[in-house]
C-alpha cells in the first residue's frame, strides 16, 4: 500500500544519501591524509623544544595525540573498502578495541562496564565501518547523557547461540524522537544527522539489528544484536 511505497521511498533516500557519504568520506580522507601528517610532524618538532612551559608541552601533546587519532580513523576508513582484506580477530578483543579507543576520544564519559561479560573465542572480521558506526551509537548516547548532566554509560555485552548483543544504557530521557530510530536524525542540537543514518546502514550490511527503548534505570537503552554469520571472515580466495 501507500505506507509500503513510503517507506520504500525513504530507505531508498536513506541509501542514496549513505553512498553520496561515503563517496565523500573517500575523497576527503584522500585530502586529508597530507595536512594531518604535517600537524604530526610538527607537534614531534615543537616536542623537541626546550624550554617550553609545561601546559604549552601538554597542548601539543594533545596535538600530537588528537591528530595521531584522526590518522589511523582514515587508515581505517580506507580498510573499511574492501571486506576481502580485513584481518580477523577474536570477538572480544574486536568489541573491547572498540571501546577503548571511544575512550580515549570522550575521557569526560564514565564507564560502567559492570555487565560486559566475556565471550568465547570466536574469530570475527576485523571490520573497521563495523567499529565506526559503534562509535556513532556510543557518541549519540554520550551527547544524550550530557544533555541530561550525567556524564555515565553503562555498557553490558552477552553472547547467545546465534549473536553477540550489546547495549548501551544512557540517562537520557527516551523521548519519541530518539526510541523512533536513527532516520529521525541527531539528538543533540547542531548535529549532522549523519551519525545514526551511518551507523544503521552499517549494521544492516552485516545483518545486525538497531533498537531503543526504555531502559530500566529510567534513561535509554541502545540494543544491538550482531548475528554471527553476519560477523564471520570473508573466504579472500
Amino acid at each position: 500500500g501507500e505506507r509500503e511505497l513510503a517507506a520504500q521511498r525513504e530507505r531508498l533516500m536513506r541509501d542514496d544519501a549513505v553512498v553520496g557519504v561515503a563517496t565523500v568520506a573517500a575523497g576527503a580522507a584522500h585530502a586529508l591524509n597530507t595536512p594531518l601528517s604535517t600537524i604530526l610532524i610538527a607537534a614531534e618538532s615543537l616536542q623537541d623544544e626546550p624550554d617550553l612551559a609545561p601546559d604549552v608541552q601538554e597542548d601539543i601533546a594533545t596535538i600530537h595525540n588528537q591528530a595521531e587519532l584522526a590518522a589511523r580513523e582514515l587508515r581505517a576508513l580506507v580498510a573499511a573498502r574492501d571486506p576481502r582484506v580485513q584481518a580477523t580477530v577474536a570477538a572480544d578483543v574486536f568489541f573491547d578495541g572498540v571501546v577503548s579507543r571511544w575512550r580515549a576520544r570522550r575521557p569526560e564519559i564514565e564507564l560502567d562496564m559492570t555487565g560486559w561479560q566475556p565471550l568465547a573465542a570466536t574469530a570475527i572480521r576485523n571490520d573497521p565501518a563495523l567499529g565506526q558506526a559503534l562509535h556513532n551509537l556510543l557518541d549519540n548516547a554520550a551527547d544524550a547523557a550530557l544533555a541530561a548532566g550525567l556524564p555515565r554509560l553503562a555498557l553490558t555485552r552477552h553472547e547467545q547461540a546465534t549473536s553477540y548483543v550489546m547495549a548501551i544504557d544512557d540517562p537520557g530521557a527516551p523521548d519519541l524522537a530518539r526510541l523512533e530510530g536513527p532516520e529521525t536524525g541527531s539528538t543533540k542540537p547542531g548535529g549532522l544527522g549523519l551519525g545514526l543514518t551511518l551507523a544503521r546502514a552499517s549494521l544492516v550490511r552485516i545483518g545486525a539489528c538497531l533498537s531503543f527503548e526504555a531502559a530500566d534505570s529510567g534513561g535509554t537503552r541502545t540494543r544491538i544484536v550482531f548475528e554471527k554469520t553476519g560477523m564471520a571472515p570473508m573466504d579472500n580466495a
